[in-house]
């Protein structure tokens, strides 16, 4: 009999879980003893049983090793630089905090910049939420003139209407309470404009159904 295999298949170089007490993964780094690190970095073993230890900042490996590249990375994060007797980590750390403060200058640069642009668009939305109450407040108060001068001559209206010219009358009337143009200037713009008939009277007179000024 034969076995199918269910399932995906693995992907190359996927480790299959292990009994190990530590992770196999950690094999493919480079490990090294405690006294080889120390003489890596130009320190002495006191100095780096000191760090694993009493300091805590550096921790070995199952295998009673550790990895000098996440080792390095470790002191120059946690030790202060002015007590690191290594002059390579010290150095170190000194460049890492030089580049920590730029970065928190930086930082602080950022958030000035981002409170004024915040700043800026709350000072621009009030001014267009404004501008734009001002325009409703004026086209209120123009439908308010509007409704007041239809209904004080609404005659002339019916006038208007029964010679086919309300438009006409109706779009002076607009431009005069609405929009608050000159009722000459209006009619001088609009005079070339070509009218219906029924815009004038039987006897030639000017319109009747124009708005009175």
């Amino acid at each position: 009999m034969t076995h199918e295999h269910s399932g995906e298949p693995k992907e190359a170089g996927e480790l299959r879980p292990s009994t190990l007490p530590f992770n196999p993964a950690d094999l493919l780094a480079m490990r090294v003893l405690p006294a080889e690190f120390a003489r890596m970095v130009g320190v002495s073993k006191q100095t780096v049983s000191h760090w694993i230890n009493e300091k805590g900042i550096l921790s070995l490996g199952p295998d009673g090793r550790l990895d000098p590249v996440k080792a390095v990375r470790r002191l120059i994060e946690s030790a202060n630089p002015s007590r690191l007797r290594a002059r390579l980590l010290k150095q170190a750390c000194s460049d890492f905090d030089a580049l920590r403060e730029r970065n928190r200058e930086l930082e602080a640069a950022l958030t000035v910049e981002r409170d004024k642009l915040l700043k800026e668009s709350r000072e621009r939305a009030r001014f267009e939420s404004a501008v734009r109450f001002q325009e409703q407040e004026a086209a209120a108060k123009g439908l308010d003139r509007v409704s007041a001068v239809l209904e004080q001559r609404f005659d002339e209206a019916i006038a208007a209407w029964n010679l086919g010219g309300l438009a006409t009358w109706f779009d002076e009337l607009l431009a005069v309470e609405f929009y608050g143009q000159d009722l000459l200037e209006y009619r001088r713009i609009f005079a070339d404009e070509p009218q219906g008939p029924n815009f004038e009277d039987e006897s030639g007179d000017a319109p009747v159904h124009h708005l009175d000024p």
